[in-house]
């Protein structure tokens, strides 16, 4: 992900950040549910394997935000969320959690 993000200090060692992030997605699977598999069956339909591999939009742009904690002037941890911008489907979003150690060179 590239992300520019605005980061605030609310404390010494404290800090919140907000912005955008473009990211490319490596890989995309969905898991069939038991009823869709059902529904399926009963019209005829084929047997579909119980995680599917499907198409999709390579690029993926959407807000995060978080937050941090500075341990040393050179290291401190932070997590942040992100969330699409972008629909897939017409149901489906990118959410992802990340936790992280920075390092200042």
């Amino acid at each position: 992900m590239l992300p520019v993000v605005l980061r605030y200090k609310f404390v010494e060692n404290i800090y919140f950040e907000s912005g955008l992030s473009i990211g490319y997605i490596l890989g995309l699977r969905r898991k069939v549910s038991e009823k869709t598999q059902r529904e399926l069956t009963q019209i005829g339909g084929p047997i579909i394997e119980e995680v599917i591999y499907i198409e999709y939009d390579k690029i993926d742009v959407g807000v995060r935000f978080g937050g941090g904690y500075i341990l040393t002037e050179k290291i401190s941890i932070n997590t942040n969320l992100f969330y699409s911008l972008h629909e897939r489907d017409l149901t489906t979003r990118t959410l992802a959690l990340s936790l992280g150690i920075e390092y200042k060179l």
